[in-house]
């Protein structure tokens, strides 16, 4: 049995429709040591309100206290929090009602090419030339990529769905098969056949929950325009079809 590896694929899709359909997905986890993905806004059972006074027919003195009103003078994140008024599943729902690409970040590790499915890429700034993209805490790859400290974020095309897959999960060879060369700016390895990919130097973590995001130096680039993208929307795979 293989683990998912864990790195921000809101809804990672494995399981496959019959053909012609979209490719469709249940929650899984990314890499992460234990199913399922991290717990993201989970409603405790506790009751949120204040509490309730309560009629009462003997004397005033057996009325519940008053609801306490909340002092100001008090920083808000020091006070007790509500749960979310809404659960894991509704939220990563929601989250994939964003459609996005899919890349792979690449690097090198104590024992050759290490690389991981990433959804959660962003370009940050064009001067100096920014990107981040997220990696879970619990992520096997993420010793490797502190330590090597250059990474490149491949951008997938709608031939690669498979390497997708390949590489979201762990304790299997996720290089089998793959075609790919260092590159030219930073010695990462780059995944031949992709849409276009981004060399850097990591410069910074920032925490973020059970995620850190890492903040990237770009160092060189590459697109190939004749490639189609692709496309991750609502659990499932897809592929642009006319341009509007």
């Amino acid at each position: 049995m293989t683990k998912n590896d864990h790195y921000g694929l809101l809804q990672p899709p494995w399981t496959s429709h019959p053909a012609g359909h979209l490719h469709s997905t249940t929650m899984l986890p990314l890499e992460s040591p234990s199913p399922p993905e991290a717990s993201i806004g989970t409603p405790a059972s506790a009751h949120t309100g204040p509490p309730s006074r309560t009629a009462s027919t003997t004397a005033p003195e057996a009325l519940s206290p008053p609801a306490k009103i909340p002092d100001p003078d008090i920083d808000p994140a020091q006070r007790p929090q509500s749960a979310h008024p809404f659960d894991e599943r509704e939220f990563r729902d929601a989250m994939g009602a964003f459609a996005s690409g899919v890349t792979i970040i690449t690097t090198h590790g104590a024992d050759g090419p290490v690389g991981f499915t990433c959804q959660s890429f962003t370009s940050v700034s064009i001067d100096p030339p920014l990107v981040s993209f997220s990696i879970a805490r619990t992520s096997r790859s993420l010793v490797s990529v502190r330590d090597h400290g250059r990474v490149v974020i491949n951008f997938l095309s709608r031939e690669q769905q498979h390497l997708s897959g390949q590489f979201a999960r762990s304790g299997t060879d996720k290089w089998q098969g793959v075609s790919w060369h260092p590159s030219r700016s930073n010695g990462a390895p780059t995944l031949d056949g992709a849409t276009g990919w981004v060399a850097g130097e990591v410069e910074r973590e920032v925490d973020a929950g059970d995620h850190l995001i890492l903040l990237v130096r770009v160092t060189g680039i590459s697109t190939d325009p004749d490639r189609a993208p692709l496309l991750f929307y609502r659990g499932a795979y897809r592929e642009l079809e006319y341009m509007i």
